[in-house]
């Protein structure tokens, strides 16, 4: 069977021979190309390829949800009260009596 599917394609394997004896590697990509269009792509139809496949995928996403807290950290730290801001808010407001009812004993 590796016979006959290598007799069927010798044109293609040909020619990636020739390339690999001029280069001396190819990538995925270069073998893919020459199997599809029987040449190695520019960088130009590359790109141009790249592009395309990049906005059908784009279309094909689902629109994202809005952003509903802070697009970045620093955005995060001003919108939360500072730890200096909390500490002096409690001593602002004087000694806070526990829950067990602790701040009502003198020593």
């Amino acid at each position: 069977r590796a016979c006959d599917i290598l007799t069927a394609q010798r044109e293609k394997l040909n020619m990636i021979a020739e390339l690999l004896i001029e280069r001396e590697t190819l990538d995925g990509r270069d073998v893919e190309e020459m199997m599809e269009h029987n040449r190695v792509l520019s960088e130009e139809e590359r790109a141009e390829i790249d592009r395309r496949k990049e906005a059908e995928e784009a279309a094909s996403r689902p629109a994202a949800l809005p952003e509903t807290g802070p697009d970045t950290p620093a955005e995060a730290e001003s919108a939360a009260p500072s730890v200096e801001a909390a500490v002096k808010a409690a001593a602002e407001d004087g000694p806070v009596a526990s829950e067990a009812g602790d701040s009502d004993k003198s020593d």
